[in-house]
């Protein structure tokens, strides 16, 4: 099987956005979804399409549980850029999403 003989080595995460997946070896699904955009934005720069959430899944344990639901997670796609190095365009990725969905004022 895959995973067998990588458990002291991290877990296996299939990190998803938009319209591209992909299969990341990490201690972390933080650090998965990091590993991930560092090497799609590499590939494709400004072509990658981008959302405001990454969906990682700890496929490790799916093997056990089967329950993917509750190993699902999702992260703010400006943090993850941010994460790897790309600051400015986590910047204008924050701003074009708190234009498109504005927080309430407190008035």
């Amino acid at each position: 099987m895959l995973l067998k003989g990588l458990k002291d080595k991290g877990s296996v995460f299939k990190v998803c956005i938009c319209d591209w997946e992909a299969y990341v070896l990490s201690e972390s699904s933080v650090d998965a979804a990091t590993e991930a955009l560092e090497n799609l934005y590499g590939e494709h720069g400004g072509n990658l399409v981008l959302s405001p959430a990454i969906k990682t899944t700890n496929l490790s344990f799916a093997l056990k549980d089967y329950e993917l639901d509750i190993l699902e997670e999702y992260h703010y796609t400006p943090e993850i850029l941010s994460n790897a190095g790309l600051h400015e365009l986590a910047k204008k990725m924050k701003t074009i999403m708190d234009i498109q969905d504005p927080l309430p004022n407190n008035e």
